[in-house]
C-alpha cells in the first residue's frame, strides 16, 4: 500500500500548489449506493453436483471533481462494497468479479491539463484513470499511467503508457498474479472522414515481467503460469446507413478486424504436493491470432420503435499445438466486452450474461432485440449461439466451471433478457436530493452443446436484480 500513498500524496500535493494562485475552485461532487443480488445454477452443467449458489453486495461510490484552473481538473474516485453470499458479485461497468470479500477501493485518481503546449486540442492525464471504448472490446479498466491526448472535431486520439502500481484494495496486499508486474502502451485513433463516419485505430503493447518461478517451486494451482510480450492491431469502421423502413432512425453498423503478435514464455509444473503444484520447467512460443467482430443495429417500423441488433463475431484457434506457434487469438486482459445494444439505457455482456467467453477459439452469433417500455424503460432480449474454431479442452476464460471434450465443437445456447427502469421518472420521484432512482434485472440460461461431453443437454442460470440510487 505504500505505492498507494505515493501515487495519492504526488496528486494531492498538485492541488495546493494550482490553488495558490487565488483561482476559485469549482467543484463537483457526486456518487451513488447500488444494491446487488445475483443467484447461479448448475454452472458445473451437472458434473461436480455444485449447489445454487448466491452473492448480494452493497456498493458505495463517491466521486470528486474540482475544476482547480480552466486548464486543470482533478478527479478522485473510490468505492467502498460490503459482499455476502457464496459466489462473488460483478462490476456491471467494467465485468470485473467484485470477489467475496469486503473491500474499499481507490478507483480513479488523475490530474488533467488541457491546452498543452498552448495547442487548445492537446491535454495531458496523468494518474490512475479509466481507459474505455463503446464496445469494451479493448479496454475498459481503471490503469495507471500518463496520457496525451489530442481532441477536434473531425479527429481524436491518444497515446499512453504506464503500469499498475498496487491493486488499490484494502482486500489484497498485491495484484492478482496476471495483473502484477506488466507494463502497457495503448494509443487510438478516430477519424470522421464523412459525416457520420467513422475510421478508427487502436494499437497495445504489453510486456509481461513479472518472471517464472525456478524448477522445483512449489506454486499455487492458481498461480500466474505466462509472461507473454504482444501486440495487438486493429481498425473499426462505424457509422450510420440509410433507413430500411419509411419513418424510422438510420441502421448503424461497427466492423472490427483485430490481431496479435508477439512472443510467449510457459511455466510448466506437474501436480503436488497436495494441491499445490510442482514448477518442472518452461516453454517458449509464437503467438499469432486474429479476431473479427461484426455488427448492426436496425430500427424497426411498429410501435415503440425497437431496434434488431445482429452480430458475428469469431476469434481465431489454434489447431497444431506442436508446431511452437499459438494461433489463438487473445484480448488484451484491459477489455470489458460490455456496451450499449442498439437504444437501451444499460450496458450488457455482448458475448452473454451467463457464459461471458472472451474473443479465442470461438465462434459467437448473436440475434437480439431492444423494445422501449413505459416513459423511460426498456426491454431487451439477445439470443447467442456458440462453436469453437478448433476442439479444445477448456476456453479461456468462461462463467461455466466445466471442462470441455476436446472431440466437438458446438458448445451451446444462450438466451438472455434485461429489463432497466427509471423508477425516478417512471414513478415521479423527486429528484432534489436523488438524481436518478435505476433498477435492473437480468437472466440468462445457457443449454451445453456436444463439446461439453457429459454435461451436454444441461442447462445452467443466472439472475442478477440491481437498484441504484444516484446522487
Amino acid at each position: 500500500m505504500q505505492k498507494l500513498f505515493l501515487l495519492s500524496g504526488i496528486c494531492l500535493l498538485a492541488i495546493p500548489a494550482y490553488a495558490a494562485e487565488n483561482v476559485p475552485s469549482k467543484v463537483k461532487v457526486s456518487g451513488s449506493v447500488r444494491f446487488q443480488a445475483t443467484g447461479d445454477e448448475n454452472m458445473d452443467l451437472g458434473t461436480a453436483n455444485e449447489d445454487f449458489t448466491d452473492n448480494e453486495s452493497i456498493e458505495g461510490k463517491i466521486r470528486i471533481k474540482a475544476d482547480l484552473t480552466d486548464n486543470v481538473t482533478f478527479f478522485n474516485e473510490n468505492r467502498g462494497v460490503l459482499n455476502y453470499g457464496e459466489s462473488g458479485g460483478e462490476d456491471p461497468e467494467t465485468g470485473e468479479s467484485l470477489g467475496q470479500d469486503n473491500f474499499l477501493e481507490m478507483r480513479q485518481l488523475w490530474v488533467e491539463y488541457r491546452g498543452l503546449f498552448g495547442q487548445e486540442p492537446l491535454s495531458t492525464k496523468v494518474g490512475r484513470q479509466r481507459f474505455v471504448e463503446p464496445y469494451g472490446l479493448w479496454w475498459n479498466r481503471d490503469f495507471d499511467a500518463v496520457r496525451l491526448a489530442y481532441d477536434t472535431t473531425l479527429f481524436k486520439g491518444f497515446i499512453a503508457a504506464g503500469e499498475n502500481l498496487s491493486s488499490y484494495k484494502t482486500s489484497d496486499h498485491d495484484l492478482l498474479e496476471q495483473d502484477e508486474d506488466i507494463a502497457r502502451v495503448m494509443a487510438e485513433g478516430s477519424w470522421q472522414w464523412k459525416m457520420g463516419q467513422y475510421i478508427e485505430t487502436r494499437l497495445a503493447y504489453q510486456d509481461d515481467h513479472s518472471g517464472l518461478k525456478e524448477p522445483g517451486t512449489i506454486i499455487s494451482s492458481d498461480q500466474d503460469s505466462e509472461d507473454a510480450r504482444l501486440l495487438w492491431g486493429g481498425v473499426r469502421l462505424k457509422g450510420e446507413g440509410p433507413s430500411i423502413f419509411k419513418d424510422t432512425g438510420k441502421i448503424s453498423y461497427r466492423v472490427d478486424l483485430l490481431g496479435v503478435a508477439g512472443e510467449e514464455d510457459e511455466q510448466l509444473s506437474s501436480r503436488g504436493p497436495g494441491t499445490s503444484r510442482t514448477v518442472t520447467g518452461s516453454a517458449d512460443r509464437d503467438v499469432r491470432g486474429w479476431a473479427f467482430d461484426a455488427g448492426m443495429d436496425i430500427p424497426l417500423p411498429v410501435m415503440g420503435k425497437p431496434s434488431l441488433m445482429l452480430d458475428y463475431a469469431y476469434g481465431s484457434g489454434d489447431d497444431d499445438s506442436e508446431d511452437g506457434t499459438d494461433h489463438s487469438f487473445r484480448q488484451t486482459g484491459l477489455d470489458s466486452n460490455t456496451s450499449l445494444y442498439g437504444n437501451a439505457s444499460s450496458a450488457i455482456n455482448h458475448y452473454g450474461f451467463l457464459l461471458r467467453p472472451d474473443l479465442s477459439n470461438i465462434h459467437i452469433f448473436s440475434l437480439g432485440a431492444m423494445f422501449p417500455v413505459f416513459k423511460s424503460s426498456d426491454l431487451t432480449m439477445i439470443y447467442h449461439y456458440y462453436r469453437l474454431a478448433d476442439e479444445a479442452t477448456e476456453l479461456r476464460t468462461s462463467g461455466v466451471d466445466a471442462d470441455l471434450n476436446g472431440n466437438d465443437k458446438d458448445l451451446g445456447h444462450e438466451f438472455d433478457v434485461m429489463l432497466s427502469v427509471n423508477l425516478t421518472k417512471e414513478a415521479n420521484f423527486p429528484d432534489k436530493h436523488i438524481r436518478q432512482i435505476d433498477w435492473r434485472t437480468t437472466a440468462g440460461a445457457f443449454r451445453a452443446g456436444e463439446a461439453y461431453g457429459d454435461g451436454k443437454d444441461e442447462v445452467a442460470g443466472r439472475i442478477r436484480t440491481e437498484l441504484v440510487f444516484r446522487f
